[in-house]
């Protein structure tokens, strides 16, 4: 008997739907053919607490610390009480290895889904051979592949180290920091975590940046040019090495003044006007914390409302490839599968648009910048959107939109510049841009991806030199503004790139060699699927509001 452990009921299904026989199901497994398949429910294990070493170290004492045990020991997962059916899938587990001839790890190809499998193998000391289903698509065609090229697991253990190492460093930390600062403020508990007080830092310094900014009050020039008989507005640069600015602006109003009323009036010889087509691709798939972006902008969506859709869309309905991904592209084999995932995507939701072009291979086909997983596109399921609620409908359709924009051309767009050099070393510049053809942008008429076209009339003048009046000009007051304060989405995506707020270098070039390679992670903290967790409990713990 070969037994599959998955790392989610959602995946043994998925696996036992591409093996051939008659499913017969057990009390937490099916059996089917040569194979039993099983599953895990997130981790079936846990790190000990220190009182499972000892009970005196139930009570805190500032006289313990620091606690430490060289092999940090496992127990079974009870969080949801000693009736969790966690336990009892563990045991479950447990009597199927006896049984094993060789063991097939499903867990999710990444190190944490490596460590859940892996943990359940040591704690029940099983010795036998085991292999690996290493794939990041649970589609059956994928899955099918995937078990008839099983990889030895041996090799891949040491991500699962990693993982488990991470989980030390993490009851490390917040066991000892949370005793120790609660201790020290009676009354108060405060609890630290690795990457908890971190994300705490985060809004921390932000929060001191916007109460400590300094309104600073800037002026700038405009003008209106008279050219080929079109009325033109171009902004005044000033040059750069004038002595009168203070970081490149115009602080002061009298000065501002002196240039616009040294302006107006004025005729130029030569107004350079260039133009150049330039192109726009579609945005790439969804992963994670992009989609938690795009629903908290464009719906009001909390970030861990996101995944929660995101999961039942995934599990309940099938519609989904796999929710807590951190990557936003796709193998070379989804291009080939796509016209038929196109098909059923099409057909579920009632929507054909025109211009499509299944032919087009998108920038998102890419095997080399796949992390574990892969964006998160429509699985080709059925599925009835009706069937869905508003929120689970909302965000399955977005994901199915930026899934069908890989299918379109980019937008063309026509830049027109110009620009006019002053005697005082200054110069007039303007910039236009106007949409020549629409391209994927036919999607998202409404969501206003990229700027509109602009200064149209601009747009009109043909390349070339011409001569110009300064009609008028005039000085308008600005101030500078301080950093925006987070959302929970805007947060979650700097989680992402917290190594561009440290200073240590050291530290700074570890953060980022942990993440090289993998696009939309530049030396993060946390995990896609961890992320809105750790913010909400901060919210919940009143360290955030």
């Amino acid at each position: 008997m070969q037994l599959i452990i998955a790392e989610k009921p959602a995946v043994a299904k998925a696996i036992s739907a591409v093996i051939p026989g008659r499913d017969k199901a057990g009390k937490g497994f099916i059996e089917k053919g040569d194979y039993t398949i099983t599953w895990a429910m997130g981790h079936l294990l846990t790190l000990k607490d220190p009182e499972d070493y000892d009970p005196e170290y139930k009570k805190w004492s500032l006289d313990a610390l620091p606690l430490y045990f060289p092999d940090w020991g496992m127990k079974p997962n009870e969080q949801g009480g000693p009736s969790s059916k966690s336990k009892e899938q563990l045991e479950t587990i447990g009597k199927l290895l006896k049984k094993a001839d060789s063991v097939i790890h499903a867990g999710d190809p990444d190190d944490e889904g490596q460590y859940l499998v892996d943990e359940i193998l040591r704690w029940h000391k099983y010795k036998g051979p085991v292999y690996r289903i290493n794939t990041n698509d649970t589609s059956a065609s994928a899955l099918q592949r995937a078990l008839n090229n099983l990889e030895d697991n041996g090799p891949l253990e040491k991500i699962g180290w990693a993982a488990h190492a991470r989980s030390v460093a993490d009851i490390t930390v917040g066991y000892n920091c949370s005793r120790y600062f609660t201790l020290k403020n009676p009354g108060t508990l405060l609890t630290v975590g690795r990457v908890q007080t971190a994300t705490l830092g985060l809004v921390v310094l932000r929060d001191l940046a916007i109460e400590g900014h300094t309104k600073q009050v800037y002026y700038t020039v405009s003008t209106d040019l008279s050219i080929a008989g079109a009325q033109i507005k171009a902004g005044y640069e000033p040059n750069a090495e004038d002595p009168n600015l203070v970081d490149g602006r115009i602080l002061k109003e009298n000065y501002a003044k002196e240039k616009a009323d040294w302006l107006t009036g004025q005729h130029l010889d030569v107004v350079k006007v260039s133009f150049a087509e330039d192109y726009e691709h579609p945005p790439l798939p969804f992963n994670l914390t992009e989609l938690q972006l795009y629903c908290s902008r464009k719906f009001g969506y909390e970030p861990s409302r996101v995944l929660e859709i995101t999961q039942t869309l995934r599990d309940q309905y099938e519609a989904i490839t796999y929710n807590r991904s951190d990557c936003q592209y796709l193998s070379e084999a989804q291009y080939q599968e796509s016209g038929a995932t196109m098909a059923q995507v099409i057909k579920n939701i009632s929507f054909n648009p025109k211009g499509m072009d299944l032919t087009i291979h998108s920038r998102c086909f890419d095997d080399s910048n796949l992390t574990a997983h892969t964006a998160i596109i429509p699985q080709n399921k059925a599925v009835d959107p009706s069937k869905m609620t508003e929120e689970e409908r909302t965000v399955y359709l977005a994901i199915c939109k930026f899934y069908m924009a890989q299918f379109y051309p980019p937008a063309k767009k026509g830049r027109t510049k110009m620009e006019a050099p002053l005697e005082d070393g200054g110069r007039l510049t303007a910039a236009s841009t106007a949409l020549l053809e629409p391209g994927y942008r036919y999607l998202f008429k409404s969501d206003k991806l990229a700027d509109d076209e602009s200064n149209p009339v601009l747009s009109g003048l043909a390349p070339g030199d011409y001569p110009a009046d300064i009609l008028r000009a005039a000085y308008e007051a600005k101030e500078t503004k301080p950093p925006a304060r987070y959302t929970k989405a805007s947060l979650g995506k700097d989680m992402t790139r917290i190594a561009k707020y440290v200073e240590d270098p050291e530290v700074k070039a570890l953060l980022l060699a942990k993440d090289k390679g993998k696009k939309g992670e530049n030396g993060s903290i946390g995990t896609v699927a961890t992320r809105a967790d750790i913010i909400d409990r901060l919210e919940e713990r009143g360290y955030l509001e």
